[in-house]
């Protein structure tokens, strides 16, 4: 595998790590922000489709929640160092994505 492999292969799990940390330190200590946006989670056991559907809406929200100044309202400290991890993260692994398309 090419070193870009290596590189995309590694921010994919480090993305994985970091939302299932994320996640869980929303749930354990901001559980009112956790439940608002949707209880963000990777997976469900449940295959219907409304089930599955707020799985999705539940990254969307929690991916706008990164995104935006909302963590700052809550005034935690380790909260925003892990919004900033997670946006490095996240926008790292789409300019990795993007850059395959670029790729000669």
């Amino acid at each position: 595998m090419a070193p870009y492999g290596y590189a995309i292969t590694l921010f994919i799990l480090g993305y994985l790590v970091s939302f299932v940390y994320f996640t869980d330190y929303l749930r354990r200590v901001h559980h009112v922000t956790y439940v608002d946006l949707g209880e963000p989670k990777l997976t469900t056991s449940s295959r219907s489709l409304d089930d599955q559907s707020k799985v999705l809406l539940a990254l969307f929200s929690t991916w706008g929640f990164i995104f935006s100044s909302a963590h700052a309202q809550l005034g935690d400290f380790w909260l925003s160092i892990f919004v900033w991890w997670m946006r490095i993260v996240i926008l790292g692994c789409f300019l990795l994505f993007v850059g395959l398309f670029f790729r000669s």
